[in-house]
């Protein structure tokens, strides 16, 4: 008898008397296979602790039922609790996953895109690093492949996304700000890919109503412009030296700027910050 650890479809079919391709068909999951010969298939399986080829199986049917996942930053409680969520569904559904991380590095992004697409994943769930130029995103999209996009959007780019009303949400907190009595409220924001005068420029459009396109901004710009919004709907000016512009999303980040602000002649009496983890 083979070895449990060695048996192969030759093997679990001439245990279970059908040919090699009726034990193909029934451990592969594809093509029809009566009742009675599954069942002898399936025990012979068992009993010779036969495990499938994944790889050859894909070479079969084409399908690896393997997904793959680029995310910014895996160290984010943020990417953690979306991998958590994304784990638990594939896993529901007999999925396994590939996980990469770009850093929020476009380079590392491109890199990870190719190596899960050479890998023959079904499909991508990206945290894309660069919401305008994602030239490897169209391209997949081109070829086939299903994208979903967490977070952010591609400009031009039609496929599925799972992101939060970031300027809804800010526009929430804010009026809750306000409506606890506080009328100066610093915001501390990421607010990358930008220079400090188009920050300025963004600021002066903003407060005044000019129609800001907003779809393929990052979140902390989306939630800068619900910052703005609530100040607009509740009649408060908006102050752009309560504007603290960090460059990344972390504590230290925010520890470096915000003294600066709380230690002015009219510091804010309450902070926004647009990350969790600039609060920690």
């Amino acid at each position: 008898m083979a070895s449990k650890s060695k048996a192969t479809i030759t093997d679990v079919a001439r245990a279970a008397g059908v040919s090699t391709a009726t034990a193909g068909r029934v451990l592969g999951g594809y093509g029809y296979t009566s009742e009675e010969k599954k069942e002898q298939v399936l025990k012979a399986a068992q009993h010779l602790g036969y495990r499938p080829n994944a790889l050859a199986r894909g070479l079969i049917t084409g399908k690896t039922r393997t997904l793959g996942v680029v995310a910014g930053d895996i160290q984010n409680p943020f990417y953690a609790s979306v991998l958590r969520g994304i784990s638990n569904v594939a896993e529901a559904n007999g999925f396994g996953l590939l996980i990469t991380n770009s850093d929020e590095a476009q380079q590392k992004e491109v890199h990870s895109v190719e190596l899960l697409a050479q890998k023959q994943v079904d499909g991508l769930i990206v945290t894309p690093s660069d919401t305008r130029k994602a030239r490897h995103l169209h391209n997949l999209r081109a070829m086939g492949m299903p994208l979903v996009l967490i977070d952010r959007t591609v400009a031009g780019l039609q496929v599925d996304r799972v992101a939060t009303d970031n300027i809804a949400a800010a526009e929430h907190a804010v009026r809750h700000l306000i409506a606890a009595g506080h009328r100066r409220i610093g915001i501390v924001a990421e607010l990358a890919d930008e220079e400090s005068a188009r920050l300025d420029m963004f600021l002066a459009r903003a407060v005044v109503g000019d129609p800001i396109e907003s779809e393929t901004l990052y979140p902390s710009w989306q939630r800068l412009l619900g910052y703005i919004r609530a100040h607009r709907i509740e009649g408060l000016p908006v102050d752009p030296r309560l504007t603290l512009r960090a460059g990344s999303y972390s504590a230290a980040a925010a520890q470096a700027i915000v003294p600066r602000l709380m230690t002015a002649p009219d510091p804010p009496t309450a902070l926004f910050t647009t990350d969790g983890t600039m609060s920690e």
